[in-house]
């Protein structure tokens, strides 16, 4: 999650700079809309998602407004304009909250960036509603949706970050080469970036000749593997486990 939000900053600088060359009043600010969940599980990440999306405002001589990220910004400017800092409250998989919040940022805040959003399907959602909103860019944050880049592709959504494919390419390749694995055995999260480690890594390794003696799907946040993969598992050459 950290690596995608730092690879956010580099876009949405891009972003912010292209955005304050397109004309208007130098005193109009140019509005920044961050999505990060604000209650349980993932609250916890809120604070942090908030300094990641400052941060490069802060090297630019920005001041912050108080003891923690979410207290925002002072004296925030990108080639001159002011720079204002909003924040939308979604929920993990809970979309009619993730859509009503992403329309208060564009339609009522007036969000030129809107930065976004935790979880696979979430930032599909998110795809849906910036078709509906040309004039605004998105820059996904901890999502590994495919749709953004690979498939039908929208100018204003722009998704820095590796799919959970690409985070595993080569690891079955080293397993199968260098470790000299033939036989594996993956336990993964049941959920979508769990479904994509795990296909990735099936495939790649069963390309090479290798075979998946066990694949088990796990909980997202209490991931015990059933007694049936663990006792393939130990009689498989390795295991691949993914995390969240």
């Amino acid at each position: 999650m950290r690596r995608s939000f730092a690879a956010a900053l580099a876009a949405l600088a891009v972003t912010l700079l292209a955005a304050a060359g397109c004309g208007g009043s130098d005193e109009q600010p140019i509005r920044i809309g961050l999505l990060t969940d604000c209650s349980p599980p993932l609250s916890a990440f809120r604070e942090g998602a908030t300094a990641a999306v400052e941060a490069p405002l802060l090297r630019r001589g920005a001041r912050p407004a108080g003891p923690l990220p979410s207290d925002g910004l002072r004296d925030a400017r990108v080639a001159g304009r002011p720079v204002e800092l909003v924040i939308g409250c979604p929920l993990l998989e809970r979309f009619d909250q993730l859509v009503q919040e992403t329309r208060r940022l564009v339609e009522v805040e007036g969000a030129d960036v809107v930065i976004g959003v935790n979880g696979v399907v979430d930032g599909t959602v998110l795809d849906q509603i910036a078709a509906r909103e040309p004039g605004t860019t998105f820059v996904h944050g901890w999502s590994t949706s495919v749709v953004a880049t690979l498939r039908d592709p929208l100018p204003n959504v722009f998704q820095p970050g590796p799919t959970s494919a690409q985070g595993v390419a080569g690891l079955a390749t080293y397993a199968f080469r260098d470790l000299g694995w033939r036989t594996a055995a993956i336990v993964s999260e049941d959920y979508g970036t769990g479904w994509e480690y795990a296909a990735a890594f099936g495939a790649e390794f069963c390309a090479l000749g290798g075979r998946i003696v066990a694949t088990d799907y796990t909980s997202l946040l209490i991931p015990p593997a059933s007694p049936d993969t663990v006792r393939r598992a130990r009689a498989a050459d390795g295991g691949m486990s993914s995390d969240v």
